[in-house]
């Protein structure tokens, strides 16, 4: 597919509901005062509360809120949104900038949200592992999440002139919610265990 994300299935797409306070919450995070970002995800127990898909599995990743609040927010303000969103919810970790952006986790985190830097570096990879956890069907999105819904329809790869598909996301500074996601995900808590079976070295399953 010319999509990034074209392994997301439309079908996991599901109607809002309360957030139990017993799964644990990660969130990532874009910088930048122009355009600042951030996307916070669920880790789905059971049992499942009322208005969850009863096909959701233990572990499964939901994403229940989205934030692009525009230029002119101060990284107080900011902070303030993010606890607002995930009050009595209990934060596990919060993920985001480039390697570079080091000044940025550490202002965050001297307003009381503490960033980490993503565990890979680099883009390619930070994709490579969401679409796994995308084929395995384990990320959700809350349908009200419209601009990460939209993004996830739109964001696609750069091709060339002799129109060969480059390693290069087309637009990719437009795509905020996306790099939240991918930064987020890139920790080991998400990394997807590949179990050949011994059978058949042609089976296999992710574990998450």
């Amino acid at each position: 597919s010319h999509l990034v994300y074209g392994a997301w299935n439309e079908g996991n797409k599901c109607k809002r509901f309360e957030i139990p306070v017993t799964w644990p919450v990660y969130s990532g995070h874009d910088f930048g005062s122009a355009n600042p970002a951030a996307l916070f995800l669920a880790r789905v127990k059971i049992p499942l509360p009322s208005g969850a898909p009863p096909s959701m599995r233990y572990g499964d990743i939901v994403s229940f809120r989205e934030y692009l609040p525009g230029s002119g927010k101060s990284t107080a303000a900011n902070v303030d949104a993010f606890k607002v969103f995930t009050k009595g919810l209990t934060i596990k970790v919060s993920a985001g900038g480039s390697h570079q952006e080091e000044d940025s986790r550490g202002v965050y985190t001297k307003h009381g949200w503490a960033i980490i830097e993503p565990a890979m570096p680099q883009m390619r990879p930070q994709v490579d592992r969401v679409v796994a956890i995308m084929e395995a069907g384990k990320y959700w999105v809350f349908e009200d999440n419209v601009f990460e819904l939209a993004e996830l329809a739109t964001c696609a790869w750069k091709y060339d002139k002799e129109g060969n598909r480059t390693n290069e996301i087309d637009g990719e500074a437009r795509f905020h919610l996306s790099a939240c996601r991918r930064y987020i995900l890139s920790l080991s808590d998400f990394t997807p265990e590949t179990v050949v079976s011994h059978k058949s070295q042609t089976n296999s399953k992710y574990r998450f």
